[in-house]
């Protein structure tokens, strides 16, 4: 019999390199389901976004695919609620969000699916943050996304101008527009996603410390997207992307002197335009080949200094009426609101309560009153803010500050929460995309 100090490896020692490769296995196994388990969030962003994808697919099976991803989420990292430090305190409001949400709408999928989507891709981004290669994917496919759900929309556009705005009505289930619903022309929702997304994506391209490529891929993201917005004729989204890519390219001049320049011309534009801004609006109304456009032009031009009243300039003042009438609900309700009023079953009681549905901030505090704005101000503008963060000395961080201004803006003129296509933009590709497209030479985690 051999006597154990004879053996060429002791038995500890064996135990050892068995406990070892055991647990590189389980490492390995582990690593594997991780990134394995990745595609549910990437199917989920493909969802959220594509129009095609929202009009033959119920949202629940949207919800569905995130559910599960965050049930194996917390699997494989059983500690990381607790270590969602910036997003945590969003789990009790969003739910009860969530809620106010179904008593507004009943249970009518279009809306309370988007609901509970809607801060989705703020989780998305907290769990795979610090996981560069994962961000990669999730934000390439957003970006596709987008990119596939422009270019089928203006297909349909070329063909039919007014389908993006009859997409938005309940025109579109009447029996002469039926065919939109299933034709992928994105409605207003997906044109927000848009017209949030692509300034950032220009504030990406006019960093010259990046690579070649990666600028001229996403300059030509950034002009499929205007093209599409420009077809689609939602004014606030073309309001939105002028206004956000100027100041994108007027934050990476790095020379003092023509940002002084950019700056000083900027104010005499802006002179020159309050004195002959009626007549541009005018102008542009009578060369525009989208006559909605047309009709939007005319009503600014109404509202201009030197503009005469038209029958166009009326659709702003009721738009500003509408606001008024959230806010006057809002000083008769200062504290809990009227209730959680918009539409039941396709029918609109809005007005009759007092809401306006037209101002995400004016009619939710109408909606739900001071008590509602905790609910409502602290999911929003904390993680729109957060790309600021991200981004922070660096040109994209002002440029996403000032997005985030613009936001805060479209949140006071349209309805925005419970938009997913917005949620994907400003919460997921807003604070990946510096991380993401990193400038050469830089290491981001």
């Amino acid at each position: 019999m051999v006597s154990e100090h004879c053996l060429p490896f002791q038995p500890a020692r064996i135990s050892v390199a068995r406990s070892e490769t055991s647990l590189r296995r389980r490492e390995a196994c582990w690593r594997f389901f991780y990134r394995l388990t990745s595609i549910l969030p990437a199917t989920a962003i493909v969802l959220m976004v594509v129009p095609i994808a929202r009009q033959f697919l119920s949202v629940w099976l949207t919800v569905t695919i995130f559910a599960v991803w965050a049930f194996f989420a917390m699997i494989l990292r059983p500690g990381w609620p607790l270590q969602l430090t910036r997003c945590l305190y969003l789990v009790p409001l969003w739910l009860m969000y969530a809620f106010c949400e179904a008593m507004r709408v009943g249970m009518d999928d279009r809306f309370i699916g988007g609901s509970v989507l809607f801060l989705a891709p703020a989780f998305i981004y907290e769990y795979y943050g610090k996981d560069r290669g994962i961000l990669t994917m999730l934000t390439t496919v957003g970006i596709i996304s987008f990119m596939a759900g422009s270019i089928m929309s203006v297909k349909v556009l070329w063909v039919h101008p007014l389908a993006a705005r009859l997409m938005s009505t309940n025109w579109v289930i009447s029996a002469a527009y039926a065919y939109l619903g299933h034709s992928g022309v994105g409605d207003f929702r997906f044109t927000y996603g848009v017209a949030m997304l692509a300034p950032l994506m220009v504030a990406i391209a006019a960093g010259t410390d990046r690579a070649k490529w990666l600028r001229v891929s996403m300059v030509v993201c950034a002009c499929v997207f205007v093209y599409y917005l420009y077809l689609a004729a939602f004014a606030m989204s073309i309001y939105i992307v002028i206004a956000g890519t100027f100041l994108a390219v007027f934050f990476h001049i790095k020379r003092l002197p023509l940002k002084f320049a950019a700056s000083l011309l900027t104010v005499v534009a802006g002179l020159l335009f309050l004195v002959f801004g009626a007549d541009l609006m005018l102008y542009i109304a009578r060369n525009v080949n989208s006559e909605v456009l047309a009709i939007k032009a005319r009503a600014a031009a109404s509202l201009l200094p030197g503009g005469q009243h038209t029958k166009e300039g009326q659709f702003a003042s009721d738009r500003i009426s509408l606001y008024g009438t959230s806010f006057k609900t809002l000083l008769e309700h200062p504290i809990a609101g009227v209730g959680a009023y918009y539409s039941v079953a396709g029918v609109d009681v809005g007005l009759e309560q007092g809401i306006g549905g037209h101002s995400d901030l004016l009619d939710n505090l109408a909606r739900y009153g001071l008590v509602g704005a905790g609910l409502y101000l602290p999911i929003l503008f904390p993680l729109a803010f957060r790309a600021v963060s991200e981004g922070k000395g660096t040109a994209y961080g002002k440029s996403a500050l000032a997005m985030w201004v613009l936001f805060f803006l479209m949140c006071c003129s349209n309805p925005v929460s419970g938009q997913t296509e917005v949620g994907v933009s400003v919460f997921l590709l807003w604070p990946a995309l510096p991380k993401v497209f990193a400038a050469r030479g830089t290491i981001q985690c």
